[in-house]
C-alpha cells in the first residue's frame, strides 16, 4: 500500500523539482505588508497579494499567489495552494490542494491529495490521503479514511477506521480498523459503528 503512495507523490515533488524555480533560494523572512512569514527552500516564493500566511520547509506554499492565512510546516505542505485558511503540518500534508478552503492537515501525507475538498480535518499520517473534494471529514489516526475521495461528512476515529469508504457519507466509527469493510455509505443514512465491525 505505501508503495502505491510513494509511486503516486513522486511524480508530484518531482514535478515541484523540475518548475521554474528548480534552483531551490533559501528563503526567510518576513512578507513585509503581507504579514507573511517563510523560513525554508521556496518556501511561499510565488506570493504577489496573499496575506497572513506561514512557509516553513522545503517548497512549503510554493504556488501560493493570492491565497490568504494559511500555514505550512514541513516540506511540501501546501505546495500547490492558492487558496484561504489552510493548515498543514508534516511532511507533503495538503501536499496538492489548490481551492480547498478551511482544512487542517497534521501528519505525514495527510490530506496529501486533497484539491478541492474544504472544511476537513485529518490527523495522523495517511488520514484522508486520497481525499480530491470530499467536504467536512475528520479523519483521526493513521491511515483513518484512506481511501476517501468525494464522501462528506464522515467521521473516523481510530487507526485504519473507515479506510476503505471512498465515496460513502455521514458515517462514523470509533476504534482500530473499526468500519474497515465499509466502501460506499448511502447519503442520508448515518451509520455508526464502534471496535472491529468487521
Amino acid at each position: 500500500m505505501k508503495n502505491r503512495i510513494l509511486v503516486t507523490i513522486l511524480p508530484v515533488l518531482a514535478c515541484l523539482a523540475l518548475s521554474p524555480h528548480a534552483h531551490a533560494v533559501c528563503q526567510r523572512g518576513c512578507g513585509g505588508s503581507n504579514f507573511n512569514a517563510f523560513l525554508g527552500d521556496d518556501a511561499l516564493i510565488n506570493d504577489v497579494t496573499g496575506t497572513g500566511n506561514t512557509g516553513v520547509g522545503w517548497r512549503s506554499l510554493f504556488l501560493n499567489t493570492t491565497g490568504n492565512f494559511s500555514t505550512g510546516v514541513g516540506a511540501g505542505t501546501l505546495s500547490t495552494n492558492n487558496a484561504d485558511s489552510n493548515t498543514a503540518v508534516g511532511a507533503a500534508a495538503l501536499l496538492i490542494n489548490t481551492t480547498g478552503t478551511e482544512n487542517t492537515a497534521v501528519g505525514t501525507d495527510a490530506l496529501a491529495l486533497n484539491d478541492t475538498g474544504g472544511s476537513n480535518t485529518a490527523a495522523g499520517a495517511f488520514a484522508l490521503f486520497n481525499n480530491f473534494d470530499g467536504i467536512s471529514n475528520v479523519a483521526i489516526g493513521a491511515d483513518a479514511l484512506l481511501a476517501n475521495t468525494s464522501g462528506a461528512e464522515n467521521t473516523a476515529v481510530g487507526i485504519s477506521a473507515l479506510s476503505g469508504v471512498t465515496t460513502g457519507g455521514f458515517n462514523t466509527a470509533i476504534g482500530g480498523n473499526a468500519g474497515t469493510n465499509l466502501t460506499a455509505g448511502q447519503w442520508g443514512h448515518s451509520r455508526t459503528v464502534c471496535h472491529d465491525s468487521q
